[in-house]
């Protein structure tokens, strides 16, 4: 009697987990699989073969790569954008789609009699892409910046002229979006410029500020105006 009804609590556990799995595969598709910026949700799955596990994980991982830069696409193309360049996209851009991700985690794990699935977050490497969607003739109609703007904005609190160079060559580097960067004045401890980026000022901090590559720590604090100040709080 025991036995049946740990069965039982066991299968019910396995079906709640089932549903779960289920619901956050459909989430990121009904939203576009979009978190933020270039930010990804996506799940991959493998067949364990011959009780491979660590073979079956890894081919999760690459399938959920493919397809967050499979939603990223579509994102960034539309649906008539992918239809029109399809060919182009299958042959071109999604192989070794490994590449064109700059990092991502894993959230979720889960193995099912041979199934193994991976729920990951994933963060594309925008200027890879875009240079791939060039190399490769693809043209961008939807999902793409609207217009370049100019920002102002000032580094404040520097104790040298290298960490202005060393922000300066990132934000060229790589922040996506940003087309060119001109040195406008310069003060006492504080350096201001004027960026060209395809995008909006939301936009442009959002993915300094939780870039993984910035070079050290800064915070925005209120400027004059329309200008972005950052103030450095420590040099790496």
């Amino acid at each position: 009697m025991g036995k049946i009804v740990l069965k039982a609590a066991h299968d019910s556990l396995l079906g709640c987990c089932f549903l779960c799995v289920l619901w956050l595969s459909l989430v990121p598709a009904a939203v576009g699989a979009k978190t933020g910026g270039n930010e990804i949700l996506a799940i991959g799955t493998a067949t364990v073969k011959d009780g491979n596990l660590a073979q079956a994980k890894e081919s999760a991982i690459s399938d959920a790569l493919t397809k967050g830069v499979e939603n990223y696409l579509l994102h960034r193309l539309g649906s008539e954008g992918v239809s029109d360049n399809f060919n182009r996209i299958i042959y071109d851009i999604l192989p070794r789609a490994k590449v064109k991700v700059e990092n991502f985690n894993i959230l979720l794990e889960d193995q099912t009699g041979e199934e193994f699935n991976v729920f990951i977050k994933l963060r594309v490497n925008e200027k890879v892409i875009d240079e791939k969607l060039r190399e490769a003739g693809v043209v961008v109609t939807k999902g793409s910046p609207i217009e370049a703007v100019y920002l102002d904005i000032t580094l404040k609190n520097l104790s040298s002229y290298k960490q202005f160079r060393v922000f300066r060559d990132f934000l060229i580097r790589d922040v996506s979006g940003v087309k060119s960067v001109r040195q406008t004045r310069v003060r006492k401890d504080a350096i201001s410029i004027a960026v060209e980026f395809e995008g909006n000022r939301n936009s442009f901090v959002e993915r300094v500020l939780n870039h993984d590559n910035l070079p050290f720590l800064v915070k925005l604090e209120p400027g004059e105006e329309e200008e972005i100040l950052f103030r450095i709080d420590n040099f790496q």
